[in-house]
């Protein structure tokens, strides 16, 4: 697949386990298709991202002050969402995407009064 050989891969083997695993959950047949690898996968982006809880740290201005844990909990929130839209909020997978046990992920979701 194109799409895994020209991504950078950061993570580097472990970011690349944790996408195949999640398209093989995710995947709806016997075979991984584009449409199961995640979107930065597929298109990486060519500028950094900016706004909302997808920020990277480089971008958050911390010069002027910024809330450590409000910071925190908007990423992890975001995470949780994405995990729970791509696995049509079965959590027991949600939580194998973000390499959490359920119970976890469970007590996160009601921190986070997600429905």
């Amino acid at each position: 697949m194109k799409a895994l050989e020209s991504y950078h891969w950061p993570g580097n083997i472990r970011e690349l386990e944790n996408a195949v695993e999640r398209a093989v959950i995710i995947s709806r047949t016997d075979h991984i298709t584009l449409d199961d690898l995640r979107e930065e996968v597929v298109h990486p982006p060519s500028t950094s991202r900016s706004g909302g809880a997808g920020r990277v740290a480089a971008e958050i201005d911390v010069a002027g002050g910024i809330s450590f844990y409000d910071e925190v909990n908007a990423f992890q929130k975001d995470l949780i969402l994405r995990a729970l839209e791509i696995t049509n909020g079965h959590q027991s997978k949600a939580a194998k995407l973000l390499g959490m046990n359920t119970t976890t992920l469970n007590s996160k979701i009601k921190y986070f009064g997600i429905r």
